[in-house]
């Protein structure tokens, strides 16, 4: 939060200077562009990554952090062997979505890293919407006239 009031403070006073407006619009875009490309890369490297694995029966078993101790992750037991999930586990609706009392089906990829449903989905939908945001600025900024 504190970097988007210190971006709204360093374009306000660059319009107070009297930096034309579609200059600020132009630098408002391309940072939104280029983070819009990040986050459709980061996306396309976890897609990338699912290419080799294999679907397999797994038992959620606890929630932990995750290796690098930043977040919590969700662990499952596959085959004897516990695993942690690549993303996050979600806040809400964990009794919902992370059960023990039946199995559920994840990724397992070559390395020992688990995909649960949810990771997966957010990989699907965050590449699609990286790419709707690409093609939306593709269509809607030349039909603004600003370039």
């Amino acid at each position: 939060m504190q970097y988007i009031m210190a971006l709204l403070i360093i374009f306000l006073i660059m319009w107070i200077l009297g930096v034309d407006i579609h200059i600020i619009i132009g630098i408002v875009l391309g940072i939104l562009g280029l983070v819009t490309a990040v986050t459709m890369t980061f996306f396309i490297v976890f897609r990338i990554k699912l290419i080799g694995a294999k679907r397999v029966d797994a038992k959620f078993s606890r929630f932990g952090k995750n290796k690098w101790g930043r977040y919590d992750v969700a662990f499952y037991e596959i085959e004897g062997e516990e695993h942690e999930n690549v993303f996050p586990c979600e806040f809400a609706f964990r009794d919902v979505l992370y059960r023990e009392d039946r199995p559920i089906r994840v990724m397992l990829t070559r390395k020992g890293m688990v995909y649960d449903m949810n990771a997966e989905l957010c990989c699907r939908a965050g590449f699609a919407i990286s790419v709707g945001l690409i093609i939306a600025a593709a269509v809607i900024i030349p039909k603004l006239g600003l370039f």
